[in-house]
């Protein structure tokens, strides 16, 4: 199935949401919104087992754009736009920027 124009479009206004918010971090931010997509990844695999590395390598081989990958692409964009959004409204909701590098501080 070829890949919808309009679906093409609204990967490009997911990555233009999260690259302006990566405008709006800073690096401590960014470290911490890596850290939360890490550990959301390892509850997928606690529930779901690993993920192939297949599935892994078919993100890194650059293939062409399929109508899965395109989904991959912009579920992956909003997790981390939220992600960031979570992170800067602690950050307004407290007055204190995130600057500390653990999860226990």
């Amino acid at each position: 199935m070829a890949i919808n124009k309009l679906d093409l479009l609204k990967l490009k206004q997911r990555e233009l949401e999260f690259l302006g918010l990566v405008e709006t971090c800073d690096r401590d931010d960014l470290a911490k919104c890596a850290k939360f997509l890490a550990m959301y990844v390892a509850l997928y695999r606690q529930k779901f087992g690993d993920i192939p590395a297949t599935g892994y390598m078919k993100l890194l081989s650059n293939p062409a754009l399929d109508n899965e990958l395109l989904q991959i692409m912009e579920d992956g964009m909003y997790e981390a736009a939220e992600m960031l959004k979570i992170i800067l409204l602690q950050n307004r909701d407290t007055g204190v920027s995130t600057n500390n590098n653990t999860f226990l501080n």
